[in-house]
């Protein structure tokens, strides 16, 4: 289109120069013909150059049909190579139909999948929801069972423990019996040597021991008497160690391991189903709740954790869980749940002894503690004079 466009801005060019120059000659004959009959003397010459003139306008009139010609060829020219690429462009979009066609098509496919491709990771969402629900379910049971069986594991190890403890008492009483039963045999052989040397010796001084009898009765009298103040002195001490130590005893007894088995802990951070559950083993200390993860076989039991109970410690059974109860210390909480209601009521009993406990004998402990440790130099006193 371009081409024809300047071809026929070029014939339409030549073709108003050939008129412009039509126009000239004529304008030229008409003068020279004006100038012919106004002067008849150069008639001659007017003819010559009206011949000249008709010359030149024939040549024009030749180059503007030249011009005409180059014009039709080139617009032809135009023409046809316009038709060419109107073809080609004809070519081009019906190939770009097709191609548009194939890319709806391949489309329309790819939404189909996708659309299949969605239905099928919905199913399998659903799926992996009910599975997991299933195994949470599962491992509740399992838990359940696990809890149980370690519960009875626990009550059995330590009734065997206390057996043992037993026996080992008792060994060591025998041994202990024996031992004194030597040494009393070694203790009668070296009574018996020494009798024989005292009696020899006693029939040798008896006749001092006669002179000597009232000097002697006299210091011996003396002596018991110190004896006696001495056993009463030493019986009174005796009695007020037995008290301390009584005393010692109930404070030793506060933070000593009051109760101690296995408990259902609940999480702290939500998870996609809710809060989970975990067996942990807890221990009652004093005002002091230790947990830690119940041993599995080949790995270590991990560390022990701390909840320190203080006297604004609350215990609380009102929880939608069966057999579940909340031991609260400020913003800080545990959420426990044992395996039956008994379990939980032993333990609810014993930590609300133990802040009964740490309510009512603040005090008395602090004084309690400095009498021990008076009772506890006066004892290592005692013991360094005696060695």
């Amino acid at each position: 289109e371009a081409k024809l466009s300047e071809a026929t801005e070029l014939a339409a060019k030549e073709r108003a120069e050939a008129l412009a120059e039509a126009k000239r000659l004529s304008d030229d004959l008409t003068e020279s013909t004006a100038k012919v009959v106004e002067v008849t003397a150069g008639k001659d010459e007017a003819d010559k150059q009206a011949v000249g003139l008709k010359v030149q306008l024939d040549d024009t009139k030749r180059r503007l049909k030249e011009a005409e010609t180059r014009s039709a060829a080139q617009r032809k020219q135009a023409e046809k190579a316009m038709g060419d690429a109107k073809t080609q462009n004809q070519r081009k979009v019906a190939q770009l139909q097709t191609q548009l066609e194939k890319k709806k098509s391949d489309h329309s496919n790819a939404k189909a999948e996708l659309t299949k491709m969605k239905a099928k990771e919905s199913e399998m969402d659903l799926k992996a929801e009910n599975d997991a629900r299933l195994h949470e379910s599962m491992l509740a049971e399992k838990d359940t069972q696990i809890f149980a069986i370690q519960r009875d594991l626990n009550n059995k190890t330590q009734a065997m423990k206390a057996k043992e403890a037993e026996l080992e008492k008792l060994r060591e009483k025998l041994e202990e019996t024996e031992s004194e039963i030597v040494s009393l045999e070694a203790m009668s052989k070296v009574v018996g040597a020494e009798k024989e040397k005292q009696q020899a010796l006693f029939e040798s001084t008896l006749s001092d021991h006669f002179a000597k009898h009232g000097d002697l009765q006299g210091e011996h009298d003396n002596v018991r008497a110190e004896f006696e103040a001495y056993k009463k002195q030493q019986e009174e001490a005796m009695s007020d160690a037995i008290a301390k130590m009584e005393e010692y005893k109930a404070i030793v007894q506060q933070v000593h391991t009051k109760k101690h088995g296995l408990l259902r802990k609940q999480t702290r951070k939500k998870r996609m189903f809710g809060q989970a559950w975990h067996v942990k083993h807890f221990t009652l200390v004093g005002a002091t709740l230790l947990h830690k993860d119940v041993p599995k076989e080949g790995k270590p039991a991990g560390p022990e954790k701390a909840f320190q109970m203080t006297v604004d410690t609350t215990i609380s059974q009102e929880h939608t869980e069966k057999f579940a109860f909340v031991v609260k210390t400020g913003d800080n909480e545990l959420v426990l749940k044992a395996l039956d209601q008994a379990e939980m009521d032993d333990w609810v009993k014993e930590i609300t002894a133990s802040l009964a406990a740490m309510q009512t004998s603040s005090s008395d402990e602090r004084a309690q503690l400095a009498q021990l440790a008076s009772l506890g130099s006066g004892a290592a006193e005692e013991d360094d004079e005696k060695e």
